[in-house]
């Protein structure tokens, strides 16, 4: 779901920050990834692509915050992970729900042209010593 962004304020370790998440991505599995900028504070392990950084996003379950996965540097100390607040879930919750709709969607229409042999699978050999068989859509 590129395209989209959400700015939001978010209280880490009792400050409150400016917040912007953008494109957000769901594989097939349900695990979804989305950039986000924090300009006030540092982020540990990561190398930014115009000020945002990758983070796993931790959808929403029985009501509670979403989390977001991210090292964040607060006063010099690392700290893993970030819950959202609730505004900030509700909007993620409902960008994660359309994206992985739209990827269940994708993939059982491959599915189905790939059974009803509208779209051929290739297999080839890869490698020298070791050969295998690799699938390839």
């Amino acid at each position: 779901m590129t395209g989209r962004e959400y700015s939001f304020k978010q209280k880490i370790i009792e400050t409150i920050h400016e917040v912007t998440v953008r494109d957000m991505s769901v594989g097939i599995d349900g695990a979804a990834y989305l950039s986000i900028s924090v300009p006030s504070l540092e982020v540990s392990g990561q190398s930014s692509v115009d000020g945002y950084f990758k983070a796993g996003y931790y959808p929403s379950s029985k009501g509670r915050a979403a989390h977001l996965g991210i090292s964040l540097k607060v006063d010099n100390k690392r700290h893993e992970g970030m819950t959202l607040s609730l505004e900030a879930t509700s909007v993620l919750q409902e960008w994660y729900e359309e994206a992985y709709a739209d990827i269940k969607r994708r993939f059982k229409s491959i599915v189905d042209r790939v059974v009803s042999d509208e779209l051929p699978v290739i297999f080839s050999l890869v490698g020298e010593d070791f050969p295998k068989f690799t699938p390839a859509l």
